[in-house]
C-alpha cells in the first residue's frame, strides 16, 4: 500500500507549511509518497498551489516518492523534457 501526502500534509491542513520542500521532505522521510503543485515562471520551477512561490529544481522533483502535478503548461512541459513523474 502506498500513501500519499498532499502537499506535504499528513494530519490536516497547514496552508503556511504547504508545498515548502521541509514539510515535504518531513513527509518522505516518514515514508509517505507525496503529490506537490509546480508552476514554472520566467524559467523556474516553483512550488505553490494558486501560484509559484518557492523556488525549487528538477532535482527536488526527482526525488523519490514526488508526484509533481503541474499546475501550467510550461511546467508540463519541462517535466516532460526531464523524465519528471
Amino acid at each position: 500500500m502506498i500513501y500519499i501526502s498532499h502537499r506535504g500534509n499528513l494530519a490536516g491542513k497547514k496552508p503556511e507549511l504547504e508545498n515548502t520542500p521541509q514539510y515535504i521532505d518531513t513527509a518522505l522521510a516518514k515514508g509517505y509518497h507525496c503529490e506537490v503543485d509546480v508552476f514554472e515562471q520566467d524559467g523556474v520551477l516553483l512550488l505553490g498551489h494558486d501560484d509559484g512561490q518557492i523556488p525549487t529544481s528538477i532535482q527536488f522533483l526527482r526525488k523519490s516518492g514526488i508526484i509533481a502535478h503541474a499546475k501550467n503548461l510550461q511546467a508540463f512541459a519541462t517535466m516532460l523534457q526531464h523524465d519528471v513523474h
